[in-house]
Parts: structure tokens; C-alpha cells; sequence
């Protein structure tokens, strides 16, 4: 390493730098988030970088070590609340959900149980799922999950990040398979999740292929569920969207749009687009207890749910989100009110959240 250093930029915050000739492109930050900035290179701001003083700042001498054992393993395993999320008012159920995890201090062990919360319509506390995941043997991810709702256990094995990088074209790609069974049912299922990043686009795919390896009468021939999902972003601070799900297997499975009651079918496809575009900045918050307030963004939206044994939805409206953190940065949010109206004619307010 050369003696001296060259000050390039006055910023506190340059990333991704790219040298093309004498003109030098970097990832910084403004108002509105980070941006791409360009200036012309000068050498002529040379420093010598301080010496980094060798003696020891602090001391553990007067802390007594001793080594942990099973119990404190356990002990770091405490749960604590991950998230809060999907309240919705004003519309058929009323729900409160929430994440409970934990993790050890090594991050080979973790562990989630949830949602779980209280319906108010139905009048019972609900435990969705539990789960327990494994990275003893990296990159791989191993699970183990059991899901209340349907009354299924599954196994399955990751290998997350396989592609991670922040080139135009494919920037992700992770892959897996799982195994679940319930009763006499038993499927395995091999999905991928693909990125794509361009300027100013981001798209990206998530086949899953369902194998049937059970006594199933209603389900011979390989299913599939496929999520795709594109973003076109308009400088400065605006962005036009889509979602697509389809699902095709023989048994049936969730699917719901604003406005409606959730239906059941083993086929079906959901659209849904969006539109967002600055309101304002609030940027305020509070110290104790410590929450703030960041931009203000309006959202148009639509979506439709077609199945093949049910009559089409669709509902569109307009969505306030409100971004928002708090422990410090945290935690941070997205405050969803807004208005709802389906086809048959129906209005209905609707507060959501995004953790």
C-alpha cells in the first residue's frame, strides 16, 4: 500500500465506486435516499492516513471468563417480538398478529413461532405456525415446520444467496426443496427464486413445481405456483408495479384481494398493480418512547382474482403509506390506511401495517 492516500470526495458516505478516464462514479446519499453521483477526479488532495496506535484500549483483565454450557445456550434462545404486522380494520375479520423468534449467538440455530394473535370475529387466541431452522452446514438452510392451519409438516433444505451481486441482469438467485407430508399426503416440492436488476427495472420470478408422492386421488400430474413481480422506478421518487401469482395443483390453497373474504381453490390467478408517488415529508419523531415519522407516499392500486369455480373479484383504491422505524432504526415500518371499493360497489376503510 502506497504511503499516501488522495481525498476524492467531501461526502461521509461513498460506495460502489467506478473509475471511467478521470471521471468517478459513486453510491451516495441525498434527501431522497441513495443516488448515483459522477465528478472529475483530482489528485491533488494528498494526506498521509493518522497510525493506528497499537495499545490496548481496553482491558478484561479484571472480568472473570468462564465457559458457557447448555443452559446458557437456551438462555440465548429467549424469545422476543419480531414483528407486528397485518391489523385490518373495518372489513370482516379483525386480526392483531404477531412474530415471535429468537436466534443463538452464533446464528446456526434459529427459531419462529407465528403468527399468533386473537381474532376478534371468532373469539380465540391462534398459533399459524412453528418453525425451526438449522445453518450447521453452510451456505445450506435446513427446516423443519409445521403448519396449524393445515394440519402439515414439512421439511426442507435452501441454498440461499447461490447468486448475489449488484451487476445488470441476474443479481440473485436461491433455490430448494422441501418435503411435506399430512396424513396419507405427501408432496415434494422444488422451487427458485430469480432476480433481475436494470436501470430503473427490477423484476423477478419464483417457480415452485409440486411432485404428489402420496395416495392422492385429487392430484396425479405435477403442480405448480409461480409469483412474479416487476418495478419500474421514476426518478426521483415515484414507481409503477405488478404482481402476478398462478396456481394450478390439485389441492387447494388461500388467496384473497382488498375488499374481499379470502377464497379456496386449487386454481387460480391474482393480478395486482400499483402506482406510488411522494405526499411529503414528515421526518419527526420522539425520543421516549423512540419512534419516528419519515416520507409520506400515495398508492393507486387494482387487483383481480380469477378462479375457475368462482366468480371473478376485483377491487381497486387509494393507500397512504407512511414509512416509519423505531428501537433506534431498528424496527422499521410502513403505516397502510386507505379506501377500498370492489366491483359490486362496496366501500370499506381498511388499516394495514408493513414490518
Amino acid at each position: 500500500m502506497s504511503e499516501f492516500q488522495y481525498k476524492i470526495t467531501n461526502s461521509s458516505f461513498a460506495q460502489y465506486p467506478v473509475l471511467d478516464k478521470n471521471i468517478l462514479y459513486f453510491v451516495s446519499l441525498d434527501e431522497d435516499g441513495m443516488d448515483i453521483f459522477s465528478k472529475k477526479v483530482s489528485f491533488d488532495q494528498q494526506f498521509v492516513p493518522p497510525q493506528e496506535d497499537n495499545k490496548e484500549i481496553h482491558s478484561c483483565s479484571n472480568v472473570e471468563l468462564k465457559e458457557g454450557n447448555l443452559k446458557d445456550f437456551f438462555l440465548s434462545l429467549t424469545p422476543s417480538v419480531r414483528s407486528i404486522y397485518n391489523p385490518i380494520f373495518g372489513g370482516e375479520t379483525n386480526k392483531w398478529d404477531m412474530l415471535l423468534g429468537g436466534i443463538d449467538p452464533t446464528g446456526r440455530y434459529a427459531y419462529n413461532v407465528g403468527p399468533i394473535g386473537y381474532d376478534t370475529k371468532k373469539e380465540k387466541w391462534y398459533a399459524e405456525s412453528v418453525g425451526v431452522s438449522t445453518q450447521v452446514l453452510k451456505p445450506l438452510r435446513i427446516g423443519l415446520t409445521r403448519d396449524n392451519n393445515k394440519e402439515e409438516t414439512g421439511i426442507g433444505i435452501a441454498y440461499p444467496h447461490f447468486i448475489e451481486r449488484q451487476e445488470k441482469g441476474l443479481s440473485g438467485l436461491s433455490f430448494g426443496s422441501s418435503f411435506s407430508f399430512k396424513k396419507k399426503e405427501k408432496d415434494l416440492t422444488i422451487w427458485s427464486d430469480w432476480d433481475f436488476t436494470y436501470p430503473l427495472l427490477r423484476t423477478g420470478i419464483c417457480p415452485s413445481f409440486v411432485i404428489p408422492m402420496g395416495n392422492r386421488e385429487s392430484q396425479k400430474s405435477v403442480g405448480i405456483d409461480v409469483s412474479s413481480f416487476g418495478q419500474i422506478f421514476i426518478p426521483p421518487n415515484k414507481e409503477m408495479g405488478v404482481m402476478v401469482r398462478g396456481y394450478d395443483f390439485g389441492t387447494t390453497t388461500s388467496a384473497s384481494i382488498m375488499g374481499y373474504e379470502e377464497i379456496k381453490s386449487n386454481r387460480f390467478i391474482s393480478i395486482s398493480l400499483w402506482y406510488s408517488f411522494p405526499l411529503g415529508k414528515i421526518r419527526k419523531g420522539l425520543w421516549n418512547p423512540n419512534i419516528y415519522l419519515g416520507d409520506n407516499f400515495g398508492v393507486l392500486w387494482c387487483s383481480i382474482l380469477s378462479s375457475h369455480d368462482k366468480p371473478p373479484c376485483f377491487s381497486f383504491g387509494v393507500e397512504e403509506n407512511i414509512e416509519g422505524s423505531s428501537l433506534f432504526g431498528m424496527n422499521n415500518f410502513i403505516i397502510t390506511p386507505g379506501i377500498a371499493i370492489t366491483k359490486e360497489g362496496k366501500i370499506m376503510g381498511y388499516l394495514g401495517g408493513r414490518f
